[in-house]
C-alpha cells in the first residue's frame, strides 16, 4: 500500500458540491488522485520550462519517495529546498 499525506487544498464551492456526491460514495479520495494522477500524465512531453519551480521540485521528491520506497536523503534533501522556497 502507498504512502498517504494529508493536504489542504482550496477549491471553488461549484467543486465542492460536485465532490461531496462522490463522499457520500466513499470514492471521494480515490477520484481525486485519479484526476491529479491524469492531469501529471496530460504534462508528460513537457518542457520543465512550462512548469513553476515548486510544482516540480514536490513531484522530483514524490517521484523519489516512490522510487525507493519511502523517505530517503535525496528526498529530504529536496524537502529542505521545497520549505525555503515556501518561505
Amino acid at each position: 500500500m502507498s504512502q498517504k499525506s494529508e493536504i489542504k487544498v482550496y477549491l471553488p464551492l461549484k467543486l465542492i458540491g460536485q465532490l461531496e456526491s462522490k463522499k457520500r460514495n466513499g470514492m471521494r479520495s480515490k477520484f481525486i488522485e485519479k484526476a491529479i494522477n491524469e492531469k501529471l500524465k496530460n504534462t508528460q512531453g513537457s518542457y520543465m520550462d512550462d512548469f513553476p519551480t515548486l510544482p516540480l521540485l514536490c513531484h522530483l521528491r514524490d517521484r523519489l519517495e516512490e522510487d525507493y520506497g519511502g523517505p530517503n536523503i535525496t528526498s529530504s534533501l529536496l524537502q529542505l529546498i521545497i520549505d525555503e522556497v515556501l518561505d
